[in-house]
């Protein structure tokens, strides 16, 4: 990087980093003047530093699946509940219970808001988990009335 790279101002862009082991971060990355995304992930550099509830973390590039602005989140807008929750129809109690869980840890308003993130984030997030509720509660709605085929 040279000099004159190091003295632009850095700005932070709220990101939901996925990763190969299916874990999702939601952090902050540190871009420069006139940099994307695409650019910081493309560099010669190994690792990528990003912002976390934790703070400062180094992620491996080769372990990142991909990266979402929270902003431009383009996640399922329908109404069917499995689709919310990304699952299958056929997936068991104990599973969907697992997945449910999941879902709502990664994406808990709190969480982003431990990441230090702005009100509008927190917001989405917090507009987000009422509809993962929401569809969890749905499902298990149904299938309580669904007769038991034993």
């Amino acid at each position: 990087m040279s000099e004159s790279e190091h003295k632009q101002p850095v700005s932070k862009v709220a990101v939901e980093v996925e990763l190969l082991d299916g874990t999702t971060l939601f952090c902050t990355l540190f871009l420069r003047a006139n940099q994307r995304i695409s650019d910081l992930l493309n560099d010669d550099r190994a690792f990528l530093p990003v912002e976390t509830s934790e703070g400062t973390i180094f992620l491996q590039k080769s372990s990142v699946r991909r990266v979402v602005l929270l902003e431009q989140d383009r996640r399922y807008e329908g109404n069917d509940p499995y689709r919310l929750l990304d699952v299958p129809e056929s997936i068991g109690d104990e599973e969907l219970k697992g997945a449910y869980r999941r879902i709502v840890r990664e994406g808990h308003p709190d969480r982003v808001q431990a990441v230090g993130l702005p009100a509008d984030f927190i917001e989405f997030a917090g507009k987000r988990l009422a509809r993962i509720n929401d569809a969890y509660q749905r499902i298990l709605k149904r299938r309580a009335a669904k007769p038991n085929p034993d």
